[in-house]
């Protein structure tokens, strides 16, 4: 499995959420980028990839791993309780060994 780690960090005015380098999000509050994060690496996990969300606080800080595939609680998707997604089922994945 690879390893699908998501950085969130600030830049200027902005929140980004980047993986592998790159520029996956943008966000007003840092809240919001960890979340979008989350789900992220939530899919990634998913698709049976090693997945988790790390933040970066700012100089001098250390950054922090906040949530991990497999250990952390999976995010609500926001469609649990959403009319408009009413065509969409929860599937349970079979075990596998």
């Amino acid at each position: 499995m690879t390893l699908a780690r998501y950085f969130v960090t600030r830049s200027r005015d902005e929140w980004l959420v980047t993986l592998d380098g790159r520029p996956v999000g943008r966000h007003d509050t840092k809240a919001e980028a960890v979340e979008d994060a989350i789900a992220m690496a939530a899919h990634m996990g998913g698709m049976e990839h090693d997945a988790d969300v790390v933040v970066e606080p700012g100089a001098g800080a250390r950054p922090e791993r906040v949530w991990t595939f497999g250990k952390d609680p999976q995010p609500r998707s926001g469609y649990e309780d959403d009319a408009r997604a009413s065509h969409i089922r929860r599937v349970q994945r079979a075990a596998t060994s």
